[in-house]
Order: structure tokens, then C-alpha cells, then sequence
């Protein structure tokens, strides 16, 4: 029975949020934790001003010093980094930023409804409100009785996994593609460069024909005789 009152309330929060679109047909989040916030904290963040007179004038827009707030951009700078963040809820006070790890729709179509266009598309625009940070792994359009059913499935990536892979993708931007790299001459061996020197060292070059004959030696003539 408790599910089911949660549910209700899910479905007339959902009602609030879509009012002239089509209808809610369920609703159903799995809350991993509750983030309250007093209405004032709200304000001094969004519109930086310590408003003595501040009312939450629905579930999802807080009127601050006659200026409306949104709930769920105020849950946004607090939990930017979060994937687990699902909704904001303003009510007896205070700022609910819900977390959540699954979140389920399902939500009929009226007749020219832009969230039926497309069920990647539909399914994104509802998560801005019902699954903000969550990502959507599974949706469907189908036709029924009354027109159409989205149905749209959504999940949470942990931290851990979304660190990993935000590092991964930075590692693959710092290693420079091959084929970008200007080229060079290859380098010579070292057995090479051996080779080579040994044969400069070893060998003289060979000296032309004049200058290798040695002409042969004349004694000097003798003394004359007194």
C-alpha cells in the first residue's frame, strides 16, 4: 500500500509538470536519497538576494522577492556532477533534490503532441523534469486504444564508471594520431654506422700511378782526382 500512495503522488507531481500536454500514466522512481534545502538557501543561490518573502507557488517553481525560480535549475548547480539526480520537489518549506538509480514513464500521447514525434526525442524531454541526470536506456512508441503510449526506461551511470570514462576520453584526445605526425628519414642501424666506419678506418684511398712509382735512387758521383 505505501508503494502505491507513492505512486499516486508521483502521478499528480507529474501532472503539475506537463499540464497542458498529455496525460501521466505512470510514474514510478526508485529514491536512493532525499537533499533538502530550505527555500531562503534557494533563493540567496539563484537570484543572489537574502529574500524575506519566499513561497514555493508550485512542486517545481519557487517565487523569490516576486521573482519565479525554477526548482530543478537550483538542484542543477548543486548536483551538476551527480547522474543520479531525478527531480526537484518544492513543498512545506523546503527544496527536495531527489536522487534515483531507475526511473520508468509512461505517458499518453494527445493528437499533435510534440513528445510523440519521436520516442528518442519525447523520452529526452521528459527527463529534463522527471529523470534530469539519468540516461535513457530503453523507449518505446506503440500504438493504442486512445492514440499513442511512450514508455520511456531510466537508468544511472556510477561515478566510478563515468570517471572512467571521461579519462579515457581525454587519453584518447592527448595521443597524436600517426598520420598527423610529420615524417622523417629513417634513422641508420647502429650495426650499420659500424660497418661503415669500420671501412673508412681500415682502408686508405688508393694514391693515382704518379705519385705511388718511386723513381730509383742515383748514388752521387765521386770526388775528382787532384
Amino acid at each position: 500500500m505505501k508503494f502505491s500512495t507513492i505512486n499516486k503522488a508521483c502521478l499528480l507531481w507529474a501532472c503539475f509538470c506537463f499540464p497542458t500536454y498529455g496525460k501521466i500514466l505512470n510514474y514510478d522512481i526508485a529514491v536512493i536519497k532525499d537533499n533538502y534545502f530550505s527555500l531562503n538557501e534557494v533563493c540567496q543561490t539563484m537570484i543572489k538576494i537574502n529574500a524575506p518573502l519566499v513561497e514555493a507557488v508550485s512542486l517545481t517553481k519557487i517565487e523569490c522577492m516576486g521573482k519565479l525560480v525554477d526548482a530543478i535549475e537550483f538542484c542543477d548547480k548543486k548536483f551538476s556532477n551527480s547522474p543520479e539526480l531525478a527531480r526537484a520537489l518544492a513543498k512545506d518549506k523546503k527544496l527536495n533534490c531527489q536522487m534515483a538509480n531507475r526511473v520508468s514513464v509512461s505517458y499518453l500521447c494527445k493528437k499533435g503532441d510534440e513528445y510523440c514525434k519521436d520516442k528518442e526525442i519525447g523520452c529526452q524531454k521528459l527527463k529534463s523534469r522527471l529523470a534530469r541526470n539519468l540516461r535513457i536506456s530503453q523507449s518505446s512508441l506503440v500504438a493504442v486504444e486512445n492514440g499513442k503510449k511512450l514508455s520511456c526506461y531510466y537508468d544511472s551511470e556510477s561515478l566510478e564508471s563515468l570517471y572512467q570514462r571521461k579519462r579515457m576520453a581525454a587519453a584518447e584526445r592527448s595521443v597524436p594520431n600517426l598520420r598527423d605526425l610529420p615524417s622523417q628519414s629513417p634513422v641508420p642501424s647502429r650495426s650499420i654506422i659500424s660497418r661503415s666506419n669500420k671501412s673508412s678506418w681500415g682502408s686508405q684511398p688508393a694514391l693515382p700511378k704518379a705519385l705511388s712509382a718511386t723513381p730509383p735512387c742515383t748514388p752521387n758521383p765521386p770526388p775528382p782526382s787532384p
